[in-house]
């Protein structure tokens, strides 16, 4: 069980990043309407609309991620690619990821060891880019490629120092909370983590779990 306090308000801190554009886009839209003229007023409810729906797809990624509502339903591969996908709606990244990758039932961990190694991939690519996730099955292993190429792909010194270090909780950061989580979630499964970003312009997360523990209810 992850149980420390810090983290857990890092966490919090990084889904309120994560609202406040789209809900104070949703207010202004709302605000609009009170006093638009009518040529704006259909300007003013798609807005309020539009950001509503953002606000909702982050809740429900992030819900996944960080909450347990995967654990009473856990998404197989083709779920959880419709929700990755509706998360980075309206992000400068477009996602690579086949049907056919992977179709299985997950356990909880693994799922949302996924689902954040993603938020770390996307950070890599402060220029946007795309995500390519890659799932091959061993007769024991699973081994997940998450490729993340653009112009500029990188991995934050945080984010790299948050995945591959214990950092105690005076170090933990809200720059440094997504990857630490990730790290603090690999031990739970048992998974390893690494990450490689020699090449130019392509940084490829890579996480290798026991086939028993990453299909597990």
């Amino acid at each position: 069980m992850i149980a420390s306090l810090r983290v857990a308000e890092l966490l919090c801190a990084r889904l309120c990043h994560e609202l406040v554009n789209p809900i104070g886009a949703c207010n202004n839209g709302l605000e609009m309407l009170g006093g638009a003229s009518p040529d704006l007023m259909e300007e003013a409810a798609q807005l309020a609309i539009d950001s509503a729906d953002s606000a909702a797809r982050i809740l429900q990624f992030f819900r996944l991620a960080y909450g347990t509502a995967v654990e009473r339903a856990g998404p197989g591969g083709t779920d959880l690619k419709s929700h990755v996908e509706n998360y980075f709606k309206g992000h400068r990244i477009s996602l690579n990821w086949s049907d056919e990758t992977y179709n299985d039932p997950m356990s909880s961990n693994s799922t949302k060891l996924l689902l954040n190694l993603l938020v770390v991939a996307e950070e890599s690519l402060p220029r946007g880019g795309s995500l390519t996730v890659e799932v091959l099955a061993a007769e024991s292993r699973h081994q997940v490629a998450i490729l993340a190429i653009g112009e500029g792909a990188r991995v934050r010194p945080e984010a790299r120092e948050g995945l591959n270090r214990d950092l105690p909780d005076s170090e933990l950061t809200t720059r440094n909370i997504q990857s630490v989580f990730c790290r603090l979630l690999a031990a739970e499964c048992g998974a390893d983590v690494s990450v490689d970003d020699q090449e130019e312009g392509c940084v490829v997360f890579s996480l290798d779990v026991g086939k028993d523990v990453f299909s597990q209810p």
